[in-house]
């Protein structure tokens, strides 16, 4: 209400703001290392690249990010970043750049049939002889709610005796994780530039690499 800027407020026409769909990922990758108690915490450690696509920078305060992968027809749940809180040390990425975020707690999915389904999928669609392990695995998948007293520990010596003609079951293992992509479903507390929001989106196809440590899971 102040005339000498009516005339050119006059011209200002404020109208709904549609972001238009994107085509392609924000988050371009992530990675998975698991610490040899994996099996007793169940947590292990990720990280995520972020490409932001705005002119504006980025800065993630909270992520929740729930990890799927497509095995056939089936949808297996391997894990969350639950409701991490980030605005003591955001994940930030200034506009048109890409950032690697820090580790960030990862709860993964235990269940032995979840993590035999993920390998056996991923080495049938890589072409990957997984040798003796089916035969092992099947084990488990007929008896999905066997239980143990026994407690399994990692033994990060090297074996004993080698022949050197036995299968490479690491190898096979590794192999088959090679080809890993994800989906994320990712609610997210940020900021754009100074805007604070909220951001909920999921993610397709997301290439997921880990290490050797995978096979403290096996």
């Amino acid at each position: 209400p102040i005339d000498s800027l009516k005339p050119a407020l006059s011209e200002i026409n404020l109208s709904p703001v549609v972001i238009p769909e994107m085509h392609h990922n924000i988050v371009t990758g992530a990675s998975l290392v698991f610490p040899t108690d994996i099996a007793q915490t169940g947590l292990a450690q990720a990280t995520f690249t972020l490409s932001n696509p705005f002119t504006a920078g980025i800065s993630l305060l909270e992520v929740n990010a729930v990890t799927t992968f497509n095995s056939n027809s089936t949808v297996l749940n391997l894990g969350l970043i639950d409701h991490v809180d980030l605005s003591s040390d955001p994940v930030h990425a200034d506009g048109h750049t890409n950032v690697t975020s820090q580790e960030l707690p990862f709860k993964f999915n235990l269940d032995p049939v979840t993590i035999i389904e993920l390998l056996a999928t991923l080495a049938q669609q890589s072409g990957v002889d997984l040798g003796p392990l089916p035969g092992l695995f099947q084990i488990v998948l007929n008896n999905p709610n066997a239980k143990t007293n026994v407690n399994a520990t990692i033994d990060t010596s090297a074996p004993t005796c080698v022949s050197g003609k036995q299968f490479d079951v690491d190898d096979a293992i590794l192999n088959a994780l090679k080809g890993l992509e994800v989906d994320l479903a990712i609610s997210s507390s940020l900021k754009l530039d100074d805007f604070a929001t909220d951001l909920s989106f999921n993610q397709s196809n997301v290439p997921a690499k880990t290490d050797d440590t995978a096979l403290f899971l096996i």
